[in-house]
């Protein structure tokens, strides 16, 4: 189980998206207590979108320009 916090940094997000996903209902959650967990497979299910999608695209826009 994952805290939002601990799947914001294994994602690298930040703590506001993964709250906006889980409001949009994108990341399916359940409560401990007070406390908002994702479990094990949800996590997965995460990582491996985020890997399909290829990570973090940030930074590669020149790639496009250099000719």
């Amino acid at each position: 189980m994952y805290t939002v916090k601990q799947a914001a940094e294994k994602l690298g997000v930040k703590k506001t998206t993964i709250n906006g996903y889980i409001l949009k209902g994108y990341v399916k959650t359940s409560r401990v207590g007070h406390i908002r967990v994702i479990s094990e497979e949800e996590m997965q299910r995460l990582l491996d979108k985020k890997a399909l999608r290829g990570g973090d695209k940030r930074g590669h826009s020149s790639d496009t320009n250099s000719k």
